[in-house]
């Protein structure tokens, strides 16, 4: 049983690309979901604090993940989590926690990065509005993108966890799925 890690900000594609990659390979798939309470909650606390509330989730999505029969395809993991801490408390999560110490018993087999251009996140965003205060700023999401990129390299480098970059700017949906005939699960 393998675990693929599926990341990459809002409006990059996700989960487009995981409603063409599950039935392709069969694949669970798993997804953070987390109600507006529970997002508050967790908003409420330190970095710190933060940081172990969503390891413990992720540690609970890493265990379904292990307990299914085959290839699993895991939307939304802590490489996700730690950029975005990153990027809105201005200072490096890794440089304040060991955080690969933490995360080092939830390593996936491969973790498939999903970027895409400024200029689709603006023609997305017309047709989905933002759902969140931080999904209205494009700048922000190309800054988290940015360092998503950064976690993610340093994981493969710390963890050697291979990654294979995908490219989602175009919107056609050929394009897209020519891209995705290239990855391996």
């Amino acid at each position: 049983m393998t675990i693929t890690v599926l990341e990459g900000i809002d409006y990059s594609g996700k989960s487009t690309i995981a409603r063409i990659l599950v039935p392709k390979y069969d694949l669970a798939h798993i997804s953070i979901a987390l109600s507006k309470e529970e997002k508050g909650r967790i908003n409420g606390l330190s970095l710190e604090e933060r940081f172990r509330e969503y390891l413990a989730l992720n540690r609970r999505l890493y265990a379904d993940a292990q307990g299914k029969q085959r290839p699993v395809l895991l939307e939304r993991f802590w490489p996700g989590t730690i950029s975005a801490h990153n990027v809105f408390m201005g200072k490096r999560l890794e440089e304040e926690v060991d955080v690969y110490k933490e995360i080092s018993s939830m390593r996936p087999d491969h973790i498939l990065l999903v970027t895409v251009s400024e200029e689709a996140i603006k023609r997305r965003m017309k047709a989905r509005p933002p759902q969140h205060k931080y999904e209205s700023d494009v700048a922000t999401l190309v800054t988290m993108q940015e360092e998503l990129k950064r976690v993610v390299d340093l994981t493969h480098k710390r963890m050697d966890v291979p990654y294979t970059i995908i490219d989602n700017s175009t919107d056609h949906f050929a394009d897209l799925e020519s891209s995705l005939n290239a990855v391996k699960i």
